[in-house]
């Protein structure tokens, strides 16, 4: 029950970190052809993010959800609470190939 003194929060933690150049290779394997990476300067993330139509809020909660991932400052508040899931990038192409 939410609010009882026996609620409990679990975190979700991924198997392993990613790059953008991971995901790259899985998806260039899916749709066999070359995908790149193209990074956004961080002065331009609002920019972008704005240009296909999120709202001001959604900005700044995904350009300091995006400078929180990649400064490493992502960790969990809860460690023994944490859950890890299985799945990896490489799912996608497990899937889709079945």
């Amino acid at each position: 029950m939410i609010g009882t003194s026996e609620e409990k929060i679990y975190e979700l933690k991924k198997p392993q970190k990613y790059s953008s150049f991971d995901v790259a290779r899985v998806f260039s394997k899916l749709l066999n052809k070359n995908v790149s990476v193209q990074s956004i300067p961080q002065d331009k993330w609002k920019e972008a993010l704005q240009s296909v139509g999120f709202t001001e809020n959604t900005v700044a909660n995904l350009s300091d959800m995006t400078q929180a991932v990649i400064g490493n400052k992502i960790i969990p508040e809860r460690p023994n609470h944490t859950i890890k899931l299985p799945t990896s990038l490489e799912y996608i192409d497990e899937q889709l190939n079945k």
